[in-house]
């Protein structure tokens, strides 16, 4: 029998705002590749489309007011909180335009929505008719706003910095040299001011834009487990700069090989080997003062403790150590991820595939410092509770690992306060459940 809260939102307003959400951040994306790529680029087209597709859909039932007040984003008087986070660009450029609220009728068509995109980029004659500037005013402000937490803050700009970059979609030799680096500062400054914050946020993914956030997830979470070993602020740079760019080399094996569901043919699975090779080369050929170890670590974060994986060396020899700590970061991530060919699996699947490959695979001292940090149910779990009630983990406690800090679910989707386990021994987790069936919005309860 299912269990009665599977079929609950959890964002109870999801549902009626997927549509702005959606016409976001396709508006965020255009905006973005109108500056990377020349008029007439296929990216460039195909970003439009998206987006006169997605207005389209937005006010299929109606009118809607979008705003931007106090560093959040607001459909209606509804708080965007994830939107709020993750798209710091495209609210740093509706405020440089000016733009309050954006009024959108119905009677839109693909022309209106071109003028809006130009005056975004370029400036110029604001759009008028079916989309209005400042027509609406936002009157409730009812629910608190998504907050201007420091860790919050570094993760939207090290998303906003990647994008604006390129760097995950082009060769890093067309993107500017300091972009890794500024976004791997603000990380590095989040994880160690508010370590739990930056763990719970590491489990945010987005199915479209699963290349920048993969990025930022593996390097918040090498950050952590390199802090927790005790590496100096400096080694963890260099580490976060190896994270960040760990897979740089994908960006020269084609799409439809990445994402491939079935069996890769032989010549398929060449292509991916090479990618480590290809992203340190990229690296050390870009960038003149690039650590000689960041170049490492996308060499090496396929090369396994035994000296097996690739690309294969001779003789065959152990990764560094900032190259096993990418190496189990990546792993989970990618495990928890959601990909356009399988479901993302349950965090505690991936820990227990991390312990499995313990001693031929990943460094069993780094394993455990990441389980550590992570406990048995990692920030961001589902789980059901002995009373029968659904929570999310926010927090790890490393002195009970089967007592995590969770925050219990109520029936209309809302969050209740944060519940120490440790200190409620009749209250336990029974176990975890299958995340894809609830979608929880991390942003909203990260603090």
């Amino acid at each position: 029998m299912p269990h009665p809260f599977l079929n609950v939102s959890v964002d109870h307003m999801r549902g009626d705002l997927a549509e702005a959400r959606d016409f976001l951040s396709k508006l965020a994306a255009a905006e973005r590749i109108g500056g990377l790529y020349p008029e007439g680029h296929p990216l460039r087209t195909e970003a439009i489309a998206a987006l006169v597709d997605a207005a389209g859909r937005m006010v299929h039932e109606g009118p809607i007011d979008l705003f931007v007040h106090e560093g959040s984003f607001f459909a209606g008087e509804k708080l965007l909180v994830r939107e709020s986070v993750t798209l710091k660009g495209l609210m740093r450029v509706w405020v440089g335009r000016g733009i309050a609220s954006l009024s959108i009728r119905p009677d839109l068509t693909s022309h209106h929505v071109k003028v809006l995109l130009s005056f975004l980029s370029l400036g110029g004659d604001p759009p008028t008719g079916p989309i209005g500037i400042n027509q609406a005013e936002l009157s409730d402000l009812h629910i608190g706003r998504a907050g201007a937490g420091l860790m919050k803050s570094a993760y939207g700009n090290a998303l906003e910095i990647l994008r604006r970059s390129g760097i995950g979609e082009q060769p890093i030799s067309q993107a500017p040299a300091g972009a890794a680096k500024e976004a791997v500062e603000g990380l590095v400054e989040g994880v160690i001011t508010d370590p739990q914050s930056a763990l719970l946020l590491a489990t945010m993914h987005s199915h479209d834009e699963y290349t920048f956030f993969h990025m930022v997830n593996v390097c918040i979470l090498s950050l952590a487990t390199g802090a927790a070993a005790g590496l100096s602020r400096g080694q963890l740079e260099t580490l976060g700069l190896g994270a960040i760019l760990h897979d740089m080399g994908k960006v020269a094996v084609p799409f439809e090989v990445l994402n491939r569901s079935g069996a890769l043919a032989e010549h398929e699975w060449e292509q991916i080997m090479r990618h480590p090779a290809e992203g340190a080369l990229m690296m050390l050929s870009a960038w003149d003062r690039l650590p000689p170890a960041a170049a490492s670590i996308a060499f090496e974060h396929h090369v396994h403790l035994d000296g097996s994986g690739y690309p294969h060396t001779h003789p065959p020899s152990a990764p560094n150590i900032f190259s096993r700590i990418v190496s189990v970061a990546d792993t989970f991530d990618a495990i928890t991820s959601r990909r356009s060919y399988r479901r993302a699996e349950r965090r505690e699947k991936a820990l227990e595939v991390l312990l499995t490959g313990a001693d031929a695979h990943y460094d069993p001292r780094v394993v455990r410092i990441f389980i550590r940090i992570l406990g048995f149910y990692p920030p961001g779990s589902v789980v059901e509770m002995s009373d029968d009630t659904m929570a999310v983990v926010v927090k790890n406690n490393p002195k009970a690992l089967s007592a995590p800090v969770v925050r219990i679910l109520s029936a209309d989707g809302s969050f209740g306060p944060e519940l120490h386990l440790a200190d409620h021994p009749s209250l336990r987790i029974l176990r975890s459940v299958d995340q894809s069936k609830m979608e929880i919005d991390i942003a909203a309860i990260a603090p």
